[in-house]
């Protein structure tokens, strides 16, 4: 049964008009006045009069139905079918509403993509660079989700997107995220499409995706036409704006698409993403997950923070992600995953190791249509599975054979990378992916190149992305670890820092890069007995290391001046007697039978440009010099515990020592004739390091030190080379 209703397009042009005129009073933090929100009922009540019948009226006002499916022609997508109002409610807070929309166009999407348990999702955030909200957002979310191991694998990326990755990777996953920029062209709308690092992702470029293999089962598109931060009227066809996208992800196989349609405050979109994602992993409905976003924050911000009404389903709304993963498992379409059980919401979140839960890529894209399956006796099995066993015994055996696929490309990268050609390595690990994204080492040395250009978000991608990798060594996923450590550490998150080195020292307890990392760590927070226990495993592993030896001691004097009193009293003395001298004439020192003056050395901390792979490798730098300084014999250096409380006493801290006047009039208390000023240049596989030594008395540079290393090169055999360059 139908029922027609005459209605002038007119009007319905003129209510949409309202309705954007009554949003554009929203204000920079997302608030109505609670007249607005009162005159946006009162247009939704009117629209709901010319719309819809007495009889369908009555329908809605009676159901006890959750679901609402709207069914519509694609003129009839502009709109705001979820700000009707009953007179009680908008239709979107009482329903959960999803849009299916009839069309002229061809659907020209393959087959349902099939659902598998984990899910696999791609996250985008922020890939234009200049939106932290939304690099934010993709964070959070990423965090979240990694917590729900069991049912979703996650991979991140926030860099370095371009249409040609997105056409390449997303046919690998069950669900994206995008959070980022939009664009949106009324005259041309085959140009709109996500901002990505490069170019555009357009509708034209989605469309041609179809017809090959399954897309995502699901996308949700965070994005806006301009940074979040800006103030940004919605435009009349905001609505038209979300049907484009929508139109051709699904025309190209997406089941669901969720959207906004108008500029969002960050913190609230983070919070109705987080929302839906925890709904949808705890069995609830497409549709129900997006309504209890909505509703969350509406109970959390307040109805008149407008955010929770720029969100729409494309989709039906009824369809239940777990419910399709529970009937796989039972018609035995699955793998060997572990089977889904729903738990209560409130349930406390257990993460497990990567490896429990990412899945092999034969897994994410079914080219072939499954036959039905025939009962195959028992014997059967046991003599398939003999044969697969001796077959892949006799393949593994030889590494001809199976693994000399990708292992050319492995040499090749390392190679590469060791050489300090960064461009053609990044060519190599890309190459490698494409052969078997599942291979660690080319995610880990991708990172390990991006952090050393500074791209700390393509790092960090790259770095997540060689943890659910699962084909590679427990010291390469440690090294990964100290790759994320080492952004945390330049991020100034310290907790998070010493959190993944010691994740680093649990998967490769041998090692010690990651105790000497967590030990820099700590000393420059001033735990220095902490930071002495850590440096003390790490000597287990290398006691023959000169640097490890010379840092070791400097921390255990730190250690031992903050316990006795009596020596903290003594480096006052001489502090407060070097003060004083100072500001005395000069006067003759006694002779200690040489001719010439002692050569007293202040060693300056370095200061870096750019981004080391080791955590402090400045700090060992200097460790390093000092150790050689000492063992000539000749050269007394300047006691670091003596400087430390100079400083403090004049009330200079060491960001103060870059000012070379400073640094000079402190060298002349401390008794220093030279003060060995050091810079550290990290930019390209050739790191650059310039040194320079001054004479505290005329202030001239007696010497000048420069010397270039590959990545490759150890600090150890760095400061060998650069101590007889300074003693000649």
């Amino acid at each position: 049964r139908y029922e027609e209703i005459p209605v002038a397009i007119e009007n319905i042009g003129v209510r949409c008009r309202e309705i954007v005129e009554t949003l554009n009073h929203v204000n920079r933090k997302g608030r109505l006045t609670r007249e607005v929100l009162t005159r946006l009922r009162e247009i939704g009540q009117v629209f709901r009069d010319e719309l819809f019948t007495l009889d369908v009226k009555a329908r809605i006002k009676e159901t006890e139905a959750d679901h609402m499916v709207i069914n519509l022609d694609d003129q009839l997508v502009h709109i705001p079918w979820e700000l009707l109002h009953d007179g009680k409610q908008f239709l979107c807070q009482r329903f959960n509403m999803g849009r299916l929309v009839k069309t002229r166009q061809t659907i020209l999407g393959t087959k349902p993509r099939k659902l598998a348990h984990p899910f696999k999702m791609l996250i985008l955030a922020d890939p234009k660079g200049d939106l932290q909200g939304a690099y934010q957002e993709g964070t959070q979310i990423r965090d979240y989700i990694e917590q729900e191991r069991e049912t979703i694998g996650v991979s991140f990326r926030s860099d370095n997107i371009t249409p040609d990755f997105i056409r390449k990777k997303m046919r690998n996953f069950d669900l994206v995220h995008f959070a980022g920029h939009s664009d949106y062209n009324p005259n041309s709308p085959e140009e709109t499409g996500w901002r990505l690092t490069k170019g555009i992702l357009t509708t034209q470029e989605i469309i041609k995706m179809a017809g090959t293999a399954a897309m995502p089962a699901l996308i949700f598109s965070n994005a806006c036409q301009s940074a979040r931060s800006e103030d940004c009227g919605i435009k009349e066809y905001f609505q038209d704006e979300i049907f484009g996208l929508a139109n051709a992800f699904i025309l190209a196989g997406v089941k669901h698409y969720v959207g906004t349609f108008w500029e969002i405050m960050d913190e609230p979109s983070r919070r109705f993403a987080l929302e839906f994602y925890k709904g949808l992993i705890n069995g609830l409905t497409v549709g129900h997950a997006v309504r209890e976003a909505r509703l969350e924050l509406i109970e959390e911000y307040g109805e008149e923070t407008i955010v929770w009404a720029s969100y729409l389903l494309y989709g039906d709304p009824t369809f239940n992600y777990m419910d399709q993963i529970m009937l796989a498992e039972e018609q035995d379409l699955s793998t060997s995953a572990p089977k889904y059980k729903s738990r209560d919401r409130e349930a406390p979140l257990s993460p497990t190791p990567a490896e429990a839960w990412v899945r092999a890529g034969e897994e994410v894209i079914d080219f072939t249509e499954k036959e039905s399956k025939k009962k195959i006796k028992p014997w059967w099995l046991v003599v398939a599975a003999g044969i697969i066993f001796v077959v892949a015994s006799i393949f593994w055996g030889y590494p001809g054979l199976l693994r000399v696929e990708t292992e050319p490309y492995v040499r090749a990268i390392l190679d590469r990378y060791n050489a300090g050609d960064f461009e053609e390595a990044l060519k190599a690990c890309e190459t490698l992916e494409d052969k078997n994204p599942q291979i660690r080492l080319g995610h880990l040395v991708e990172g390990n190149i991006y952090l050393r250009m500074g791209n700390l978000n393509g790092a960090e991608a790259s770095y997540q992305e060689a943890l659910n990798a699962v084909k590679g060594t427990e010291p390469q996923k440690a090294e990964v670890f100290m790759g994320l450590g080492r952004i945390a550490s330049i991020r100034k998150q310290t907790e998070e820092a010493l959190r993944y080195y010691q994740l680093a020292t649990e998967a490769a307890p041998t090692k010690r890069s990651g105790y000497l990392s967590q030990a820099l760590i700590l000393e420059k927070a001033g735990q220095y007995e902490e930071a002495l226990n850590r440096l003390e495993q790490a000597r287990e592993m290398a006691p023959q290391d000169r640097i490890l030896t010379a840092i070791t001691n400097e921390t255990r004097k730190k250690v031992a001046l903050a316990r006795d009193e009596e020596k903290q009293e003594r480096i006052d003395r001489l502090v407060k007697e070097l003060l004083e001298n100072a500001q005395m004439p000069s006067r003759a020192l006694p002779s200690d039978g040489w001719t010439s003056k002692p050569l007293t050395l202040w060693i300056m901390d370095f200061e870096t440009q750019g981004y080391a792979l080791q955590e402090g490798e400045e700090r060992l730098l200097v460790s390093g010099l000092s150790e050689e300084m000492l063992q000539t014999g000749r050269i007394q250096l300047v006691e670091r515990a003596i400087l430390d409380r100079l400083l403090e006493e004049l009330k200079l801290g060491t960001s103060n020592l870059i000012d070379r006047n400073t640094a000079l009039s402190l060298g002349k208390i401390l008794a220093a004739r030279l003060i060995l000023f050091g810079q550290v240049h990290y930019a390209d596989p050739q790191s650059q390091v310039a040194m320079r030594l001054i004479e505290t008395e005329t202030g001239r540079v007696t010497a000048a030190v420069n010397k270039s290393f590959g990545i490759v090169v150890p600090v150890t055999t760095l400061t060998g080379q650069l101590s007889q360059d300074i003693l000649k």
